[in-house]
């Protein structure tokens, strides 16, 4: 079990800040890693432990560094213990269809697209359980938002990405900057399939974690 004494009065002043309201004072975050091992759990629960990167499904190693080391490490001010799930910036991508890949220590969306298919691509993404990307971004997301749960952390959102990155994940970015001035049209019309599939995403993901119990949620 991770223990932060100052844990109840840290959320409240987050939720103040959030709600533009006065606090007593600044609203600060600091972690230093002080016990036996606990720069394992900071790596562990971090932007910068690319893991699930090169082993998809291998939640579980992930969060027993955190479990077992994170009680050492100092969450100070409105340092909250969290666990972000780090399938690299743009996930999103992968639900629609690209094969992600890890490389030069960070995770890559890359799926060649004529034009004349992509609206097709993005229309053929089915966001339900046959869907192997959807599948695994719950899976992950519930085993740690359960895990969380149990032991004093909160889980973070994925990093499904932003809804012209996911595009530029299939055109890439060159065809996506000239179609915006060429065909505008057919920007727009991705644009808006991606929102659909995005938002069902992130609403799924999102109760995932309320379910589980966490109170609060952490960002990448």
């Amino acid at each position: 079990m991770i223990i932060k004494e100052d844990l109840k009065e840290a959320k409240e002043r987050m939720r103040a800040w959030w709600d533009h309201e006065s606090t007593d004072r600044p609203v600060i975050s600091y972690n230093i890693p002080e016990g036996t091992g606990s720069e394992k759990a900071l790596f562990a629960s971090s932007a910068l432990n690319f893991n699930l990167g090169k082993d998809w499904d291998a939640i579980e190693p992930i969060l027993d560094d955190i479990e077992t080391y994170g009680d050492g490490v100092v969450w100070g001010g409105e340092s909250i213990p969290r666990y972000f799930p780090n399938y690299g910036p743009g996930v999103m991508a992968a639900v629609l269809g690209v094969t992600p890949e890890y490389k030069g220590g960070t995770i890559w969306f890359h799926r060649k697209t004529d034009l004349k298919d992509i609206v097709s691509v993005l229309e053929d993404a089915k966001i339900n359980d046959t869907n192997e990307w959807y599948r695994r971004l719950k899976r992950t997301t519930r085993i740690a938002a359960e895990r969380g749960a149990k032991h004093g952390y909160v889980v973070a959102m994925t990093d499904l990405g932003g809804i012209l990155d996911i595009l530029v994940s299939f055109l890439g970015p060159t065809d996506v900057i000239v179609q915006m001035r060429r065909n505008p049209e057919l920007i727009d019309t991705c644009r808006v399939i991606i929102m659909e599939k995005y938002l069902k995403v992130y609403d799924e993901l999102q109760n995932i974690i309320n379910s589980a119990g966490c109170d609060g949620m952490d960002t990448w």
